[in-house]
């Protein structure tokens, strides 16, 4: 596994959520589903590329290039969203946080396989 990966997720993790939680900032109403949709395509491409890391896939310009893809089109539709008068940030949101879901049950699968795996042998071989 890429440490350095690794190292660059805890930090982002650990800076939104100390910033999210000190610093005394409101939000304007008009901006707030733009920002939330910002939010969770920003995490989903931090879980997918710890997900991608763990199985030796991850590559910085496809997780740059997924970045910026995934708020340009998740913003561009609760915007499209807005002009139509739909709350389209709305499925943006769900679907964003579905795979963000995904992503953190790979990652869990991942990291227990080989303890699994470990328990089954085991477990085969006392039963023989």
């Amino acid at each position: 596994m890429n440490r350095t990966i690794l190292a660059v997720f805890l930090v982002l993790a650990t800076v939104a959520l100390i910033g999210s939680l000190f610093l005394p900032f409101a939000l304007p109403y008009q901006i707030a589903p733009y920002v939330a949709v910002g939010f969770l395509t920003v995490l989903d491409s931090l879980f997918g590329a710890l997900r991608s890391d763990l199985v030796g896939e991850f590559n910085w310009a496809i997780f740059w290039s997924g970045v910026v893809f995934n708020i340009i089109v998740g913003v561009a539709i609760a915007y499209l969203g807005f002009l139509l008068g739909l709350e389209l940030y709305l499925g943006v949101v769900v679907f964003y946080t579905w795979r963000l879901i995904e992503n953190v049950r790979a990652i869990r699968y991942t990291l227990l396989a080989p303890w699994i795996s470990k328990r089954r042998i085991q477990t085969e071989i006392e039963k023989e």
